[in-house]
């Protein structure tokens, strides 16, 4: 018996969402949809998420055509396995033999069968405004979250500035940490590292987490640049100044002008210990840490 497929549907995308990067959705073929990364102001671009309207059970494909506006070398796209979700909370990776890259044509192609009509593809696992809050209401179960705000961002968003300290510290000065991530707003790895080290600050049972729970100060930015990672941009090199490079003694940016106030009212409070900065990404099966004094 012939296997009936459901009617074809329009193969259409968009990116109107929390974090969505894409643009100039069109179909070069009935079952195939084009589509670009947008740049938002940097001068590369390296983060696609959007979501699109498939037919349910019809292999259909998506193609990437500006992989050489990419930050490091259009051959990277090689080893890129895009996830996909029908509802941004459960997350699968389409098979290796399904995302390949064609350095003739310069374009990165990736396909499947999808069982609902709607489905968010992105470049690797999204973390946005979603997965913030899930974070956020998890800590304020540990008693450990005091919440704050470092004003608002450049597009008058009330920046996070969170604080994690137990009570009870007894006028001892506890061992400050700053932590913070999304300098460059697309580099959404660095968030799940962020997200993991504080889930084990608030609940891990290793001596050393207990240690630092019960002597620790831990000040975290968990978004320094909001405004992109809410808006799907990248954010390396942005116009005018990139966050990461706006650390100096007369910023640029709002958001890190804020901080640098905070962080300094904060540790004349702690033994300032160590400042993590959570980036990404790396060269595959390459990771490396950058420190200074």
């Amino acid at each position: 018996m012939a296997r009936r497929f459901a009617p074809f549907a329009a193969l259409d995308g968009d990116s109107n969402f929390h974090g969505g990067n894409a643009v100039e959705f069109n179909r070069s073929a009935p079952d195939v949809l084009r589509f670009k990364m947008v740049k938002h102001g940097s001068p590369f671009c390296l983060w696609f998420y959007f979501r699109a309207s498939v037919p349910v059970g019809r292999r259909v494909s998506f193609e990437l055509v500006n992989t050489y506006d990419t930050l490091g070398r259009p051959e990277s796209w090689s080893s890129v396995r895009v996830v996909c979700s029908y509802d941004r909370r459960h997350w699968f990776r389409l098979p290796r033999k399904d995302c390949v890259f064609d350095p003739e044509g310069k374009v990165f192609r990736f396909s499947g069968r999808f069982a609902r009509p709607v489905v968010y593809f992105a470049q690797a696992y999204p973390y946005v405004t979603e997965e913030l809050n899930a974070l956020r209401r998890d800590l304020k179960g540990s008693g450990l979250l005091h919440e704050r705000f470092a004003g608002t961002s450049g597009a008058g968003r009330p920046l996070p500035l969170w604080l994690l300290q137990a009570r009870g510290l007894k006028g001892r000065r506890p061992v400050g940490l700053f932590l913070c991530a999304r300098h460059h707003s697309g580099e959404s790895h660095g968030s799940w590292a962020l997200d993991g080290f504080l889930r084990e600050f608030a609940y891990g049972r290793s001596p050393e987490t207990r240690w630092l729970r019960a002597n620790g100060s831990v000040l975290v930015a968990p978004f320094v640049d909001l405004d992109g990672a809410v808006e799907g941009m990248y954010g390396k090199d942005r116009v005018p100044v990139d966050f990461n490079r706006d650390w100096s003694a007369n910023p640029v940016r709002p958001e890190i002008r804020r901080l640098q106030l905070e962080i300094g009212a904060w540790a004349k409070k702690v033994h300032y210990a160590a400042h993590l900065d959570f980036h990404c990404p790396c060269l595959p099966h390459v990771h490396h840490m950058h420190s200074s004094v």
